[in-house]
């Protein structure tokens, strides 16, 4: 289970609203405030995270190129010297709350993909998916944040109730998203009148930690074969 930090709710409250906001269903101003306040607080945890372990990392939040991606990962700094990707590696970052009482997110819940083709290949353009579902029920928490709203309280308010947030997450790396959807046997599923494509939280991983690991294995690896093939070639063109 994880939590936000004061630091980091006050970054989130700060970030101006953007004039148009990708909601998937229909909401009301404040909560339309309150969904992309609870992604952000998604996308500076997963970035805090990222970036105490030397990887650099910027928002894909005013990019053009109109994906849902969140989060870039395009460098890594360690002790010796600093490694930039030819290839960013995106992320994206899919924020819910428990639609109703009893919904077991780990055996009922997905990540959120949106159906805006008929192949799901074309519908990812992450190379890896979290999702994070908060320990809150939707309808409570909408009212809690619609008082604050309406009876005009400050930001310590907002802060303090966003400070309460307690929730897990789940990754898993596009390939195996693919896997799983296609091993599901209801490719895709309803809500709100939108179409999502199944991709199962119980098929995802809960362990950020080893999502790290899984980061770097591919760092090394990519290095790897690199030296590996420019060491080939001057051997191959230096031989007598």
């Amino acid at each position: 289970m994880h939590t936000f930090n004061e630091k980091q709710i006050q970054e989130a409250l700060n970030r101006p609203f953007p004039d148009y906001v990708n909601n998937l269903r229909y909401r009301n101003g404040n909560l339309q405030k309150d969904c992309y306040i609870r992604g952000v607080l998604g996308e500076i945890f997963i970035r805090d995270i990222l970036d105490s372990y030397g990887f650099i990392t910027k928002s894909n939040e005013n990019n053009d190129d109109n994906t849902d991606r969140d989060l870039l990962i395009y460098g890594l700094n360690i002790r010796s010297s600093q490694i930039l990707f030819q290839k960013e590696i995106k992320i994206e970052i899919k924020t819910s709350l428990i639609p109703y009482n009893g919904f077991d997110y780990i055996n009922e819940g997905d990540i959120k993909i949106y159906k805006k083709t008929n192949d799901f290949k074309n519908d990812i353009y992450w190379d890896f998916g979290i999702q994070i579902y908060f320990h809150e029920y939707r309808i409570p928490w909408e009212k809690r944040i619609q008082n604050i709203y309406e009876t005009n309280q400050n930001q310590k308010e907002l802060l303090k109730l966003y400070s309460t947030l307690n929730f897990d997450l789940f990754w898993i790396s596009r390939q195996n998203a693919i896997l799983a959807n296609s091993l599901s046997l209801d490719k895709v599923w309803h809500h709100a009148n939108k179409v999502y494509w199944r991709c199962p939280i119980i098929k995802c991983n809960s362990n950020f930690y080893e999502f790290i690991i899984y980061l770097l294995d591919g760092i090394i690896d990519t290095q790897c074969q690199e030296i590996s093939m420019l060491k080939n070639y001057i051997l191959s063109n230096n031989t007598k």
